[in-house]
């Protein structure tokens, strides 16, 4: 289990599908950043959010279960960032009201 709870990933995998990510291997991805500014966490789940629409419902079903949101560029496979112009490519969310 992800930390999050269950009816928060079953409502955004209803409408997201396989953009919703819990794959703890997979996430360890996107568990930090290049900066190494702030401590190493571990995210809920990784949503590749394919439309401006998916942000809103993942916004909405993250703000009704209290699970904060970490918006993120997108990334090669070496981890580097890179930026699409200014749209939201994936949010993290993380369990229990942590920092991702």
């Amino acid at each position: 289990m992800t930390g999050i709870a269950t009816a928060a990933l079953d409502q955004l995998r209803e409408r997201l599908g396989d953009a919703v990510v819990t794959d703890v291997d997979v996430m360890a991805a996107y568990a930090h950043d290049e900066a190494d500014l702030v401590e190493h966490g571990q995210p809920g789940c990784v949503v590749h959010a394919r439309s401006t629409e998916d942000v809103r419902h993942v916004v909405r079903v993250a703000g009704q279960y209290g699970i904060p949101v970490v918006p993120a560029g997108s990334a090669d496979r070496a981890g580097r960032r890179r930026q699409r112009g200014r749209r939201l490519h994936r949010a993290v969310a993380a369990p229990d009201g942590q920092d991702p």
